[in-house]
């Protein structure tokens, strides 16, 4: 079952022809994880009462907190997070990318994903992760790689 129920109802009500519409199976299947791990990325550990696992530790005002070690600390919750809740992607692994704004954190999560309707057909599915200085994390496909 690679695209969730709700993301089936929520992909049927965006206008034919759109830009945010999905062509083949394989958008189908990349919409529904970057719109599912936008959600569990942008969820604050504890903010779920069934899961106080689900989600990420808060990260609010996280320019003014850098350590050392704490960028390799926040890619190692990412993937234990995808590790957890976000079966499609297998063997997902982070690095830290090069960003532009200092006060943000850039990585790039690479794992592969099933994107035939039966049977199996691996692709490589790199994803950009930003963690604004807000918190906020925004992800894209990685393209060109």
């Amino acid at each position: 079952m690679p695209i969730r129920l709700i993301e089936r109802i929520a992909y049927s009500e965006i206008p034919d022809g759109s830009s945010l519409r999905p062509a083949s199976y394989e958008g189908k299947v990349k919409y529904s994880i970057l719109f599912y791990l936008d959600g569990l990325l942008n969820t604050r550990r504890g903010e779920v009462y069934i899961d106080k696992n689900y989600g990420l530790p808060s990260m609010a005002n996280i320019a003014s907190t850098f350590y050392a070690g704490s960028k390799v600390d926040i890619g190692n919750a990412i993937v234990e997070q995808i590790l957890l809740y976000e079966k499609r992607i297998s063997n997902p692994s982070i690095r830290e990318d090069e960003v532009d704004n200092l006060r943000a954190i850039r990585f790039i999560l690479d794992g592969t994903i099933n994107i035939s309707q039966s049977g199996e057909l691996l692709r490589n599915f790199p994803i950009e992760i930003t963690v604004q200085p807000s918190g906020r994390v925004v992800l894209k496909e990685k393209r060109g790689l």
